[in-house]
């Protein structure tokens, strides 16, 4: 009897064990999968990057209707352009640079060079922008 109890008590260990590995593989799997899903989000985003600068350079019609679709498939996977920030960094700025400004106070955002875009409370990719500096 106290074999049988012991032997219960090894199988229940190794089995323990196996649950925590388990879990373990799962959270990797899991952490795998956001990471290969932020990867195709930022593809699509690198994509609408390009065609609103060809747009803005060289003004080419037609292509604002492809960047509108591009910007309903991000949606459509629940990720949304971040609004531009009004003069302040916000949370979600990267700053890339600074440029001399009298006019505006140090700090003040002059130029977004990047939108920022989310998926639900997750950030994909923060707002990159160039910030005024004092002269």
């Amino acid at each position: 009897m106290v074999e049988d109890i012991q032997k219960i008590r090894i199988r229940i260990g190794k089995l323990l064990k196996h649950i925590h590995t388990l879990k373990e593989e799962l959270r990797n799997e899991k952490s795998a999968a956001e990471n290969r899903e932020q990867k195709k989000f930022l593809d699509v985003i690198h994509l609408l990057d390009d065609l609103d600068s060809r747009i803005l350079k060289e003004g080419k019609e037609g292509l604002e209707e492809q960047r509108i679709l591009l910007e309903n498939l991000l949606k459509s996977w629940g990720v949304h352009r971040l609004p531009s920030p009004m003069d302040k960094i916000a949370e979600f700025c990267q700053v890339e640079g600074h440029r001399p400004s009298s006019d505006k106070k140090e700090g003040t955002v002059l130029e977004v060079l990047k939108s920022g875009y989310t998926r639900g409370d997750v950030l994909i990719r923060p707002t990159s922008v160039i910030v005024a500096k004092k002269n």
